[in-house]
């Protein structure tokens, strides 16, 4: 049975002759000094990836408030809109009710028909804006999680 004196002993004057030596594991000082920089590199690659999701959860975060921001004004501009028409429409309509003329405002039936038309397509755009933006779905992101997946299925196959 050696001390660990003795062990000790052994290792360095392997070291000074330039022998393999082996640690009490059964592992050389090369293999240990190896595994060790090896857990080390897979520490640091966690923490980096730990930093990077972080930052893509307040990016996420971010997104999801300047979301909500501007489809409050949008559903307002929205509504602000509607509202000036209803008021067209009903000036046009009530210029005279039975006998008596109230004031003049008259559109023509072309330029009616234009309103309430350009009204209703803005209407259906402005939903369907905000719907895209708020539901979105990150085209760039799948496309790039295709490519690189093909990139490894590639380098996985022999040449």
């Amino acid at each position: 049975m050696t001390t660990p004196f003795e062990t000790l002993l052994t290792t360095i004057k392997g070291l000074i002759s330039n022998e393999s030596t082996t640690l009490p594991a059964g592992k050389s000082a090369l293999e240990e000094e190896t595994d060790y920089v090896e857990k080390d590199l897979d520490r640091e690659l966690k923490i980096e990836t730990i930093k990077a999701e972080k930052e893509k959860n307040r990016q996420s975060q971010q997104n999801r408030e300047e979301r909500k921001r501007y489809a409050h004004h949008i559903f307002l501009f929205t509504c602000i809109w509607a509202t000036t028409i209803f008021i067209i429409l009903l000036l046009s309509g009530l210029k005279c009710i039975g006998d008596i003329k109230y004031f003049e405002f008259s559109l023509s039936d072309k330029v009616l028909i234009t309103l309430i038309t350009s009204t209703t397509v803005n209407f259906f755009g402005f939903f369907l804006l905000v719907v895209k933006y708020l539901f979105n779905t990150p085209e760039k992101e799948k496309e790039k999680e295709k490519k690189d997946k093909k990139v490894k299925k590639e380098t996985k196959e022999p040449s």
